[in-house]
């Protein structure tokens, strides 16, 4: 889940690129990431919901694996070699 902010610099933290928002999650061990981003706000999200509607539509493709028939498993074939 992330949060999308509007950056504003402060005195404390002024960077010398023109940021104009944070994107902001937590990491797996619960701290806070952020990442300061060039884009408007209203794009970033804009751009991260077309991905979402996209991915949406993308059928789904289950992997196939060749068949291992009377040989074996990979295990087996390795230990053969």
């Amino acid at each position: 889940m992330f949060r999308i902010e509007t950056f504003e610099p402060t005195e404390s933290f002024n960077p010398a690129k023109p940021y104009k928002t944070r994107l902001k999650w937590r990491d797996l061990t619960g701290g806070e990431q952020s990442k300061l981003l060039l884009t408007e706000a209203e794009t970033v999200i804009a751009e991260l919901l077309d991905a979402k509607v996209e991915l949406a539509k993308a059928p789904k493709r289950t992997a196939r694996r060749p068949a291992r028939g009377r040989s074996g498993s990979r295990r087996m074939e390795a230990s053969r070699s």
